[in-house]
């Protein structure tokens, strides 16, 4: 057997599961009735050049279990209390488990789901927001808890409690993933623990959802989440923990109760572990980087601090164009920038139906000595997404006798858009803030515009345009030039372009409100269309026309409907 550096005391509570050998790290760790084997494997321990090796303790000739707990044979066939509560016994496994769900339970009944679990079972209820989570429910006197509720003892009796507000906080600083433990006379061992607890009284601490080396926390085989944390809606959820050691990163395995609180934090029903030397770590997560997705920029930021305390070296960030490095320091965050562009620094676009997503990736490679890296490179794939689906006003008080012209444009989203009046045809010459005469009979020359997209596969479709006397969009007295992408009133309005680029034109002829109203507002609906996935030209359908009415001022205006689009896929942003 190899020399080992540390030897480490690994005691499993009294349950057998399965005819199996035992896992520790020495032969004289073995129970009374095993033999000793060695094992092919070996872990380094962390931070030394020592090495730990795994033996495994069998079951001696007249026994039966899994090397940590051996029964006599012959006394459990006749004696029922060999086994705990929830397991039963087999002259070949020794106690297994009992499935409670095998058989129709009264206290899990549907709409409840009968989840089995190693001794005991879960009633699980499906989230009504989160159709793929599954909450455990709890009974207290026959009654059924509220998701996030368990049966807790309070005031000397049983009652249903919200477990944010009942729990034991655990707060050894040995917990957290980067305290190594090197003496073997002060391992610590959360083998009876039992109930809700929080590991610190830190908002966002949590168990690890990762992998933790050997020799942290303050043990020798490190505990942590298989699995995801749920979110607050999702009450309390069951995952899986798993402790480190040679066999891998889930050697040792223990479910667990979860749940999210308001804070952020969250609590956690232990019962124990499967043996002594394991410990529930604790981290403080990798923070979120912060992400700016701008007119004609993106922006992702983290925190310089916690990417050197990863080991991680910052001038070697790049993104997946390897041509783009460099960095800005504000707020004590790094910030990388690439344009909003398909290509630009590698950024990847793509369309959903509803938005245009550019796609990226931060990469940062860990600090080099020699010609070796001493940590893995990070990855940050982080994404903007823009709307397709736009909406923008000409905010402009038209009057159709003598009028000042106010031009003032807002766009909707993250995406700019602009609509201009143009003195003539021509679409060159937009009119500028001041006094103007538009007789009734003018024609108004109409420009909208998407400013923050530079990819060619773009267009611009004119879905509704309509005109109000107020510059109120939502005010109900309106009268449509545009609908449904087609002109209304073919007699006054020209589509001089429209899904064909970026840009969209048309004219109308001037008209006025009946009733006591002067102005005239316009306001435009758009859509941007991906062209490599659909036509974005609309299509005539000649058919008799539909007429309906709109209230318009104190009187009625017929509206005119002459046209039909031909249906395709349009990626709306």
């Amino acid at each position: 057997m190899l020399k080992i550096g540390h030897l480490v005391l690994l005691l499993f509570m009294p349950v057998v599961c399965a005819n199996k050998a035992g896992t520790f790290t020495a032969c004289s760790q073995c129970s009374e009735n095993t033999v000793c084997a060695s094992l092919n494997e070996s872990v380094r321990l962390s931070d030394s050049n020592s090495y730990a090796q795994s033996v495994t303790c069998n079951c001696i000739k007249g026994f039966v279990g899994d090397g940590v707990n051996c029964y006599n044979a012959t006394e459990c066939e006749s004696n029922q209390d060999c086994c705990a509560p929830g397991f039963r016994w087999s002259s070949h496994d020794g106690c297994v488990d009992i499935d409670e769900c095998s058989v129709p339970r009264k206290d899990c009944q549907s709409p409840l789901i009968c989840e089995n679990t190693m001794g005991s079972f879960h009633c699980l209820s499906e989230s009504e927001s989160h159709p793929s989570a599954r909450s455990v429910r709890f009974s207290c006197a026959k009654q059924l808890c509220q998701a996030g509720e368990d049966c807790l003892e309070g005031a000397g009796e049983s009652r249903c409690s919200d477990p944010c507000q009942n729990y034991i906080v655990l707060s050894e600083p040995w917990r957290w993933t980067n305290f190594t433990e090197n003496s073997d006379s002060d391992v610590k061992c959360d083998s009876g623990l039992s109930g809700w607890y929080r590991l610190m009284d830190t908002l966002g601490v949590r168990m690890p959802d990762a992998c933790v080396p050997v020799q942290r926390c303050g043990a020798h085989a490190p505990m942590w989440i298989n699995g995801i944390h749920p979110l607050p809606e999702e009450g309390v959820v069951s995952r899986e923990s798993c402790g480190h050691w040679t066999s891998g990163c889930c050697q040792f395995r223990r479910q667990v109760l979860i749940k999210a609180c308001p804070g952020p934090f969250y609590v956690y029903k232990f019962d124990g572990t499967p043996g002594c030397s394991l410990v529930y770590c604790a981290e403080i997560p990798n923070p979120t980087p912060e992400l700016l997705c701008g007119h004609k920029q993106m922006q992702i930021g983290l925190d310089r601090c916690h990417l050197e305390s990863k080991g991680l070296n910052i001038s070697s960030a790049q993104l997946e164009g390897n041509s783009c490095q460099g960095y800005e320091e504000r707020n004590k965050l790094v910030w990388f920038k690439m344009g909003r562009k398909e290509g630009d620094c590698g950024t990847r676009l793509m369309t959903n139906g509803t938005h245009a997503i550019y796609n990226n990736t931060l990469i940062i490679h860990g600090n080099k000595v020699g010609s070796v890296y001493l940590v893995p490179a990070a990855s940050f794939p982080f994404s903007c997404a823009y709307p397709l689906d736009l909406k923008t006003s000409l905010e402009v008080a038209i009057q159709p006798v003598q009028t000042t012209l106010e031009l003032r444009v807002s766009g909707v989203g993250s995406t700019t858009t602009t609509m201009s009046l143009y003195q003539d045809s021509n679409y060159t010459e937009p009119f500028t803030a001041g006094s103007v005469s538009l007789p009734l009979t003018s024609t108004l020359f109409v420009g909208v515009f998407v400013e923050d997209i530079e990819e060619a596969q773009f267009s611009v479709i004119l879905e509704d345009c309509y005109a109000t006397p107020t510059a109120d969009d939502r005010d109900a007295v309106r009268f449509f030039i545009i609908q449904n992408r087609c002109p209304n009133d073919l007699a006054s309005v020209s589509m001089d372009e429209n899904g064909v680029s970026l840009q969209a034109r048309f004219s109308v002829k001037l008209f006025r409100f009946v009733g006591d109203y002067n102005s005239v507002y316009l306001h435009c609906g758009i859509l941007v269309c991906d062209s490599t996935a659909a036509s974005c030209t609309p299509v005539r359908y000649q058919e008799p026309p539909v007429q309906s009415s709109v209230s318009a001022g104190t009187g009625a205006l017929g509206i005119i409907v002459g046209c039909l689009l031909q249906l395709t896929l349009l990626l709306n942003i």
